[in-house]
């Protein structure tokens, strides 16, 4: 069974380890907790075209009219294709989103969107909402909490794992994996003034850069959202 090493405890962490559980020997890094994420601090919904007389195609297009067109086009086409029936797929699951008194999904309408296409859960909580349904899914990972992820270790060009320091005892330990993968958010807790959680210090950027990676869209790591 490969290994598979998942640094960060977000959404996008968590929502790899659900796909892979069955199928991989998977476990999740993280420095503090499980319930410390920006993704546990995301307000605001989630847009997907699930509304009728909504398409992706529509949604695309406001997109990247938000962005004045500096988005990458290939990776705003595979959001808003995608992202309805990763929706569905949580809604299956069984993923509370708010709903209004008929039953039917309650789809809100925000900035730069033409249609009411944004999903809420909890109100404006929709990111511990989500994220905590997530995570409770995963019924086959290993945690390692109070982990925090210092370098990649690279064996012939190739990641093979990382190094990680207990936050509580100071151990180091080196977790090795047939796939590193870093979901750790951006950077925003290096400023002074945030709403970042205090886990959010660039450090899988940081890694990754050590490492050879190639980094892209850096101005935006400050205060993307994590979902």
């Amino acid at each position: 069974m490969r290994k598979v090493i998942i640094i960060g405890a977000g959404l996008a962490g968590c929502y790899l380890a659900t796909q892979l559980q069955t199928t991989c020997d998977v476990t999740i890094i993280t420095k503090k907790s499980a319930e410390d994420s920006n993704s546990m601090l995301a307000q605001g919904g989630i847009a997907a075209s699930l509304n009728p007389g909504d398409t992706p195609v529509e949604h695309e297009a406001d997109t990247l009219v938000a962005g004045a067109h500096h988005n990458k086009e290939t990776a705003v086409k595979q959001l808003v294709t995608t992202g309805p029936t990763l929706i569905k797929r949580l809604i299956a699951a069984g993923m509370p989103f708010d709903r209004k008194a008929d039953g039917q999904l309650d789809f809100g309408l925000e900035g730069a969107h033409s249609h009411h296409r944004i999903l809420h859960a909890n109100g404006d909580r929709t990111g511990a909402a989500l994220t905590s349904f997530v995570q409770s899914l995963l019924h086959q990972v290993h945690w390692q909490t109070n982990s925090e992820a210092l370098q990649l270790t690279i064996q012939s060009g190739v990641c093979t794992g990382v190094v990680v320091r207990n936050t509580q005892t100071g151990q180091l330990t080196t977790f090795n994996g047939d796939a590193i993968v870093l979901a750790t958010g951006g950077l925003g807790n290096l400023f002074p003034l945030t709403t970042n959680n205090a886990t959010i210090t660039g450090d899988g950027i940081a890694m990754a850069a050590r490492a050879g990676a190639k980094l892209t869209d850096m101005a935006t790591c400050s205060f993307t959202q994590p979902y």
